[in-house]
């Protein structure tokens, strides 16, 4: 697993850890673990399952071919809607006041690492990129297949 990602989780478990809490009513709890539940699913397996895990994690150089099913037949980055419901759903179940600072901050930092991959790196990497971003203009809104 990439440093970054472990640096990240930890951040998030230290924040929804803290002592300083927002009062949540259970039933918002309750649908904070749902939710945290569905979208954990859905992140693992947009980033793990549906890319082939071997060319994009394990070996070296690009992966030669763009994944363009499953769930990234509907969005161009389906890990950006997921970790945005899974930082909500944390806040609804920890009632962390400093995580609902730090949470608009690293969805922000997220959708600037999107916007960084798909102006300079993604159409470097796939020839065919430019006609499957023009496809899937918004990378979190959910198009048709």
């Amino acid at each position: 697993m990439d440093f970054s990602i472990c640096v990240l989780v930890y951040a998030v478990v230290q924040l929804c850890l803290s002592l300083d809490k927002f009062s949540v009513q259970i039933w918002l709890i309750a649908l904070g673990w749902g939710s945290f539940i569905i979208f954990l699913f859905a992140l693992l397996y947009s980033l793990f399952v549906n890319l082939p895990f071997h060319k994009t994690y394990i070996a070296r150089g690009f992966g030669d071919k763009l994944i363009k099913t499953g769930l990234y037949a509907l969005v161009r980055h389906p890990g950006v809607p997921s970790f945005v419901m899974l930082i909500l759903s944390l806040l609804l179940v920890s009632g962390s006041k400093q995580l609902f600072i730090a949470g608009p901050i690293y969805i922000l930092l997220d959708i600037a690492l999107v916007m960084i991959q798909d102006k300079f790196f993604f159409p470097r990497m796939f020839t065919e990129y430019h006609i499957y971003n023009k496809k899937r203009r918004c990378s979190c809104r959910i198009d048709g297949a």
